[in-house]
């Protein structure tokens, strides 16, 4: 299992957000390469990870088993 902050996010270059779903996408791509060679995985992402993942989906279809989509509940 591999967990990745958004560009921008958490541990990940604070303060510098990259706004660009397509170049997260793009910077998100090689660490499944080398998580898993050779192998398709299964991506899960909350919130604005959602439109994340469907969209590594998309890019990335040869790398990719399956989604979860996991909604951000609002109140």
């Amino acid at each position: 299992m591999i967990a990745v902050d958004r560009p921008g996010f958490g541990a990940s270059d604070w303060g510098h957000v990259q706004r660009s779903l397509a170049r997260q996408c793009e910077d998100i791509a090689p660490p499944l390469d080398h998580a898993s060679p050779g192998r398709r995985v299964i991506l899960v992402g909350h919130s604005f990870g959602e439109p994340v993942v469907v969209r590594l989906a998309m890019d990335y279809r040869a790398k990719i088993n399956g989604l979860a989509p996991i909604p951000a509940h609002g109140g």
